[in-house]
Order: C-alpha cells, then structure tokens, then sequence
C-alpha cells in the first residue's frame, strides 16, 4: 500500500479482471497477449490432463508441428498490470487491448438464469464499475463545486453544447453582427434610401429603379435592417422610414448621415481592420498601411477631407455645442476656434452672444469652406478665417480659447505643445475650454471607450480620463479648474493660467 485510502469495490473490481485473465491462461495454453512477449520459446507447457468428455478439446484444433509458447512458460507478464498503471483506476473497462482465441469447449450454463458463466461474469463486472465510474464523477462534481467561487456558474463541460436558455452565445453573435450592421448602413446612407422613402412607402422595385441598385439585392440590404428597427417592411415588399431612419435623412434634427458614410471610408475599415498591427506595436496601423500619416492622407484627396469635415460638422452641432451650453461665456469679447475646421462649432455659438467676435484657425485649405457655413448662420461678418498650424503659434490676446476634439488625436507630448503654445498666447484671465469626450473609471459602458479604438488605428492620440487630462493641463503650466461631463460622451474641461 501507498499509503493511499483504497476504494472497496474498486479493489473487488480488479480482482475480478485478474482472475478472468488467470482463467483464461490456464484454461488454454494457447492463448497468448497479441503484441506481447517474443515468439522465440519453442518449449511446450504440459498438457493438461483431461477432467471429462465434455470438457476436452478435439486435438485438431492444435498442429503438432507448430510449437505453442505459453505466456507462463515464458515469464510474459500480463499487460493488465501495466495498464492499471496508466489508466485511471475510476475509468478502468474490461475491454482488454487483447484478444483469446475462441475456445472450444461448450459453453457452462449458469444453472438458475440460463446463461453463459462468462456472460453472468461480465455482467457483474460492468456493474460494479459503472458504480466506480459514477463514484469518480460524483467525487470530481464535488471538488469542481468546492473550488469554485460563491456564486459562479460551472463551465459547460468539452463537447457539451451551452443551454438555450444562456444567452451568452446570442449576445456574443450579436456583436459579431455588429460589423456588417455598419455596412448595411454605409449602403443606405450611400443610395439616400432615407430621403427617398421621406414622402412615403415604396415598394423595392422603385426604390431600386430610383437609386440605381438591383432590386433583389437592395431587398436583403433593407430586410436586414428592418430587423434592426432602421426601415420597416410595411407590407411584403414594401418599406417604409421609421424614427430611426430619419437620422439617415440629410438636415434632419440629429442627422448622423455624414457620420455614417464617414465609416464607409475604405481605408478608414482597412486600418481597423489592421488593428493587431497597432495592438503588436503600439503604433497607428493607417501609417503602416499608407505610409503616411491621416491628415496628409486627406490633404492629398479632397473628396474624402469634405467628407471628414461634414462628418465633425454634424457632430459639433449635435454634441459639441451642447457642451458649451453649460459654460456661460458672458464677458468673453474674443474667441479662438483652434482646429475649428469649418466653423460649426462657431456658428452654434455666436448668435447666442452677440458682441462676442471669434477667429477660426484651421489649415488654409479647410477654413476655405467655412464661409458658407457661418454666412448660413449670418455670423460671417464677425469670424475672422485664418489658415495656418496651431503647432507653430495662435493667434494671441483672446478671451478664450476652444479645443474641440483636437487633443485626442494627439500623443501626450504634442498635447503639451499645443497647451503650452495657447498659453503662450492667451490674455491674462484667460480660459482654455476643451472639448472631448472623458472615458470614465472602471467597466461603465462608454462611447468614448470605442472611440478610443478608433484613435489607436488612425493616430498616434487616444481618449483620455479627466485625471489624464489634468496631467496634461498641469505639463504645459496650466491649472484644471472645472470639469463638466454631459449624459453624452462628450464633456467640458476648462483650464486657466
């Protein structure tokens, strides 16, 4: 013994299986364990003597010319013993990894059932260890459930598919979808699906004839998203807007369809689509895609610049402005829109204050189409346009300074330059209100969360905490004074000299 608590019938059991074994070598010298022992012995056991009639095997089973090595004889040790050491003793089965010659003599009857004696034997062995078994799995649950912490689930064992009830896998599924529910988007905001369902149902015959798409197509596009609540099938066939859609219409209140071809950017999803590269070295996979960074790469197409600059237009009237609405800027007679772009942001503010002028800085070829955008607004006449790079200088002695999204797209050390220039600039009293989206603490879902993701793939910046941002404040010798986090992601830090 090995000091080690013995089950009982597991040892009953083993017994059993040695004694089958034994019986059968001595019954019949001529069984031998098939892949065992050498072949070379060429003596022959004694021969048994003979009990009955009945019980004597016909001597033309045998060949006298063919001499029979007997396990025994040969000091073969039975693999039964090595395989008790390999398996476990719970798990142990009589289906040995060998087989006997069929023996000759007549089968023994057991006497009160009928059968054979060996099947009355292996009966009674699979019994008992079907009850080991059963007692090995028994123990293993317990110890599973000990070791687990209160309340946990158990994991679904290899092979065994979850319950239908665990909603796990759907919700996994459902943000795999999530990828092509963004396409399908892209697709609706591409074929202006939205406006032209904006006077009513139509069915997808006409709304293929009308934007050019096949018509069986386009009926899986707006099927699928139907599903999603964005359209409806009013009748088979037959869609229809719903509250949803009308965000995809343009000039709509709460309008995201710039936003939405945005995403369709090809190498915008390709960069995601890289994103490992960015995980694996910490560096925007957009430059290692294109060579170049992303705001040459919009320098050099305009068609997408337009697009970007749409895109962050509707997102300053939606969400930035909200922002300021909470900052009374009452006093302030100057105000700086450094990175403004096309003066949405600008043009949300100034007619709330009217003897308030503002400049807009932005590289000379975005600020040229702000002019439409604040003639629109009718506050044209009080911004100044000025083209240039805020990494070289601002324009000095204002009031205010905004920062709308700028600073996310830059690492910590550019925010320390860009702080550190305004500082430079900016009148004694002055503020800096920046605009960005403030990741909160812990696992409380966010938008500014996948945002952040975003930045990874397309530049060296990232969204940051309020703590990361008053860090950066107090590197370019500022002071955080106030911080005002909105219901959006979207939230107001304010920092003075």
């Amino acid at each position: 013994m090995d000091g080690r608590t013995e089950h009982p019938r597991r040892d009953r059991g083993r017994l059993r299986t040695i004694l089958v074994i034994a019986w059968h070598l001595i019954s019949d010298p001529d069984a031998r364990c098939q892949g065992f022992g050498a072949t070379s012995v060429t003596s022959r056991p004694p021969a048994r003597p003979a009990t009955s009639s009945a019980s004597s095997e016909p001597s033309a089973t045998r060949s006298p010319s063919r001499p029979q090595p007997s396990p025994v004889a040969t000091g073969h040790r039975c693999p039964f013993r090595s395989a008790q050491r390999t398996l476990p003793p719970a798990r142990l089965r009589f289906d040995f990894p060998f087989s006997f010659p069929p023996r000759t003599r007549p089968a023994v009857r057991h006497p009160a059932r009928g059968m054979k004696q060996s099947t009355v034997v292996a009966r009674r062995n699979q019994v008992q260890n079907n009850e080991i078994q059963e007692e090995y799995v028994s123990t293993n649950v317990r110890e599973d459930a000990a070791a687990r912490p209160p309340g946990a689930k158990p994991a679904d064992p290899p092979g065994v598919a979850p319950d239908p009830a665990d909603g796990r896998v759907q919700q996994m599924m459902d943000l795999l979808h999530g990828a092509i529910i963004t396409q399908l988007l892209v697709v609706a905001a591409e074929f202006d699906i939205a406006e032209l369902l904006a006077e009513g149902p139509l069915p997808v015959s006409e709304l293929a004839r009308r934007c050019g798409a096949d018509p069986q197509a386009l009926h899986r596009v707006l099927r699928a998203l139907a599903a999603q609540e964005v359209f409806r099938e009013a009748e088979p066939g037959v869609f229809t807007l719903t509250p949803l859609a009308e965000t995809l219409r343009v000039g709509a209140p709460g309008s995201v369809r710039a936003w939405t071809r945005f995403w369709g950017l090809p190498e915008k999803l390709q960069a995601i689509n890289s994103l490992a590269h960015s995980v694996r070295t910490g560096c925007p996979s957009f430059t290692h895609l294109y060579g170049t960074d992303w705001w040459s790469h919009l320098a050099a197409h305009p068609e997408q610049a337009e697009l970007f600059n749409d895109a962050m237009g509707g997102l300053a009237r939606r969400i930035h402005a909200a922002a300021l609405e909470s900052c009374d800027l009452t006093g302030v007679t100057r105000v700086v829109d450094v990175g403004g772009g096309h003066g949405h942001l600008l043009a949300t503010i100034l007619p709330r204050y009217p003897h308030m002028r503002a400049t807009l800085l932005d590289q000379p070829s975005v600020v040229v189409g702000a002019k439409a955008v604040l003639d629109k607004a009718g506050v044209a006449d009080r911004v100044d346009l000025v083209g240039g790079d805020f990494f070289d200088g601002v324009p000095p002695g204002a009031d205010a300074y905004l920062m709308s999204m700028i600073l996310h797209d830059w690492d910590d050390e550019q925010c320390v330059a860009v702080l550190g220039t305004i500082r430079r600039a900016m009148a004694p009293n002055a503020r800096i209100m920046v605009v960005e989206s403030i990741v909160p603490e812990g696992n409380v879902p966010h938008d500014g969360k996948l945002r952040d993701v975003i930045m990874m793939a397309l530049h060296p910046g990232r969204e940051r905490t309020e703590a990361e941002y008053a860090a950066l404040f107090a590197a370019a010798g500022l002071r955080h004074v106030a911080t005002t986090s909105l219901a959006s992601s979207t939230g107001l830090l304010v920092a003075r000299a």
